[in-house]
């Protein structure tokens, strides 16, 4: 992203925002896995770009690995985050699923 800049200053202070950001959007990502909504949200946006489906076969096969590529970085971020979070947010999901099954059935 800086790699363009000749005064090493400069981009010794691009770095250290880089990092600076990084920290935060950690703890932002912390913040977000403690709340259940923050949870559910995050597992919905996992299960739209299909980590779990394997590699698509049909015809929109690059679209697919996008989405694919986009939630694997995200739960690799879950992991690197809060790694309970992510099996927190299965069994959720997993609750959420069978709640939904009972009141159709109910």
């Amino acid at each position: 992203m800086f790699d363009n800049f000749d005064d090493n200053e400069m981009y010794e202070r691009a770095v250290e925002i880089d990092k600076l950001w990084a920290a935060q959007e950690e703890i932002d990502l912390k913040d977000l896995l403690r709340s259940r909504g923050g949870r559910a949200v995050v597992w919905r946006i996992l299960s739209i770009c299909g980590i779990d489906d394997g590699i698509p076969t049909d015809n929109d096969v690059l679209r697919n690995l996008g989405k694919r590529d986009v939630g694997l970085q995200l739960r690799d971020w879950v992991f690197t985050s809060d790694a309970a979070a992510y099996s927190i947010m299965q069994s959720e999901a997993h609750f959420r699923a069978k709640e939904r099954e009972e009141r159709l059935d109910g």
